[in-house]
C-alpha cells in the first residue's frame, strides 16, 4: 500500500511539472489537457484520476508556487532576533527573493498566464495575511505600531499594495511607479501608526 501511494504522489508531481512547463511555453489558455497528456505519454484516465479538470490542476500549481514563498516569509516571522519593522524590511525591502522567485514572477506576469497570475495573487493574500498579522501584533507589543485589527489590516495592505504595484495589471512608467511607491509607503506608515519614514525601505530610500 505505501508503495502505491508513493507512486501516485510521484505521478501527480509529474503532471504538475509538465503543466507548469507548458503554461510557461505557450500560456494557460493555449494549453489543453490533451497537450499535457501527450507531453507525459500517459492515458487520459491517469490525468483525471489525479485532477478533475485543468482548473483543478491550476490550483495545484499555484499551491506549489506559493509553498516556497510562504516558507520564506514564515522563517522571517519566527525569527526572535528581529523587531517588527526589521521583519517588514526583510520581507518587503529591496533585494527580496532569488533568481528562482524572479523567474516565477516573470512567468506569472506573462499576458498568456493571466488566470494563473490572478489566482496566485488571491492565494498569496490568503496565505500571507495571517503571517503579516503576527508581525503587526508584534509591532503593537513593541510600541512601534498602533493597529486595532492586525489581520484585517494585513489583508488590506497586502491587497492594496500588491494590486496597484502589479505590472501584470498596470503599465505604469518609471515616474508613475516611483510616485505610487511613495504613496504606498505613506499609506503603510499611517495605517500602522509608525513614525514618518519608518517604512522608507518600501521605496528603497534610506531612513
Amino acid at each position: 500500500m505505501p508503495r502505491t501511494v508513493k507512486k501516485a504522489q510521484e505521478r501527480k508531481r509529474e503532471i504538475v511539472a509538465a503543466a507548469r512547463e507548458l503554461f510557461r511555453e505557450q500560456g494557460y489558455d493555449r494549453t489543453s489537457v490533451e497537450s499535457i497528456i501527450r507531453r507525459l505519454g500517459i492515458a487520459k484516465g491517469t490525468f483525471y484520476h489525479h485532477f478533475g479538470s485543468k482548473e483543478e490542476l491550476l490550483e495545484a500549481i499555484v499551491a506549489d508556487e506559493l509553498e516556497k514563498i510562504t516558507s520564506q516569509v514564515a522563517r522571517v516571522v519566527k525569527d526572535p532576533s528581529l523587531s517588527a519593522l526589521a521583519k517588514l524590511e526583510r520581507l518587503f525591502g529591496p533585494g527580496l527573493g532569488d533568481a528562482e522567485t524572479s523567474a516565477v514572477a516573470a512567468h506569472l506576469h506573462a499576458p498568456a498566464n493571466r488566470e494563473l497570475h490572478e489566482l496566485t495573487n488571491v492565494r498569496l493574500v490568503q496565505r500571507l495575511s495571517p503571517l503579516l498579522a503576527r508581525i503587526v501584533a508584534q509591532g503593537n507589543a513593541e510600541g512601534a505600531f498602533a493597529v486595532s485589527e492586525p489581520l484585517a489590516t494585513a489583508r488590506v495592505l497586502l491587497t492594496a499594495a500588491q494590486f496597484v504595484l502589479d505590472r501584470g495589471f498596470f503599465d505604469w512608467n518609471a515616474k508613475e511607479t516611483a510616485a505610487l511607491q511613495r504613496a504606498v509607503q505613506e499609506m503603510v506608515e499611517r495605517t500602522l501608526g509608525t513614525e514618518p519614514g519608518a517604512c522608507a525601505f518600501l521605496t528603497g530610500r534610506a531612513t
